[in-house]
């Protein structure tokens, strides 16, 4: 399976290699910006203190991004160990687990019809998708893909879907 650094698995962890990024490219002008001034007021530094004063912004950037990683990594083995028909699922797990499942699925139900209410639409049918924080629902005669992974429901364009699939 190929997989692309920046593609977005989970929000989180696009956000943290995002920020990992950032926080590399920030560290190495400050750093930069720091040498050059204390070289012009001291005179010669050791090769050490520029050294540190590069690269420990770059490691701290390489930490926050290996994290964001590890969350992609743990969303696809999450997706990857969910069934793919709900409702034919194999009820040999433990009574909590499937009971966590059932309550995300009534929270992301109620969210979705909240949301649609709120604009005055009616709901039909509500489906999973591969990716645990997308939906398909039917909508008004039609059929809408929305995220529920932000702070609030964001139904996808049609270039977003076609990416998921």
């Amino acid at each position: 399976m190929e997989r692309k650094f920046f593609g977005r698995t989970n929000l989180m962890g696009f956000i943290l290699k995002v920020a990992g990024v950032v926080v590399i490219v920030w560290g190495f002008i400050y750093g930069v910006a720091i040498l050059v001034e204390y070289a012009a007021e001291f005179g010669d530094i050791s090769v050490i203190d520029a050294l540190t004063t590069l690269f420990k912004p770059t490691l701290i950037g390489l930490l926050i991004i290996g994290f964001g990683e590890v969350i992609d990594l743990l969303q696809e083995l999450a997706d990857k160990g969910k069934p793919k028909d709900v409702e034919n699922a194999n009820t040999s797990e433990a009574p909590g687990v499937q009971g966590i499942q059932n309550v995300q699925k009534v929270y992301a139900e109620m969210e979705i019809k909240n949301y649609y209410k709120n604009k005055n639409m009616e709901v039909g049918a509500i489906h999973g998708t591969n990716k645990s924080d997308i939906f398909s629902v039917e909508v008004d005669g039609k059929t809408e893909y929305i995220e529920l992974s932000g702070f609030k429901p964001r139904v996808l364009t049609d270039a977003e879907v076609e990416k998921l699939n």
